[in-house]
């Protein structure tokens, strides 16, 4: 009986560690919201986007599928912005010349800002890159179709196609209806 008494502690204190790691944010309610600031030293926070369609996008310099689906975020983002779309790129793990010199070399225009202590990145419960998130007009967290598979997600994990006819007629109606 002792045996047992020792295997669900473990088992139990092994799930708390696990939950504890765990996201804080759930579908539908209010994304937290966070303050970082951008390649210029400027304060960006999500709330500065209000009334907007946001994809929060968790990338990093070094990290290869991060890097090659950022032309396509780029041209997602051209054709959307002025219907009020918005992608805040957040750089984690990784340093302001780093993200500044790849934004740059790749004309990226749309918002990046630098978790520089990752308290964001545990925040969203972020594990590795890229990760991404949709923030509706009101600010909180989308269910969506993953590009991938059509499965309902509301952390879409590694690269994605972001400017295929797909994805940036996803994109439309969820700018023209709030939800997809």
């Amino acid at each position: 009986m002792k045996r047992y008494g020792i295997i669900l502690f473990t088992t139990i204190f092994f799930l708390a560690g696990c939950v504890a790691g765990r996201s804080v944010i759930s579908p539908g309610e209010p994304a937290p919201d966070f303050k970082l600031k951008d390649l210029r030293g400027n304060e960006v926070s999500l709330s500065d986007y209000q009334g907007k369609i946001v994809l929060i996008n968790f990338w990093a310099s070094w990290c290869l599928p991060c890097t090659s689906e950022m032309p396509a975020l780029q041209r997602l983002y051209s054709r959307l912005k002025d219907e009020g779309f918005v992608i805040l790129a957040v750089g984690v793990d990784d340093d302001k010349e780093s993200l500044s010199s790849f934004a740059t070399q790749y004309g990226l225009s749309f918002p990046i800002v630098i978790d520089e202590t990752g308290e964001v990145k545990k925040t969203y419960g972020v594990r590795g890159v890229p990760e991404s998130f949709y923030v509706d007009r009101s600010g909180r967290i989308l269910m969506i179709p993953d590009l991938n598979d059509n499965r309902p997600v509301f952390k879409i994990v590694g690269p994605r196609d972001w400017d295929s006819p797909t994805s940036e007629g996803r994109n439309r109606v969820l700018l023209k209806k709030g939800r997809p």
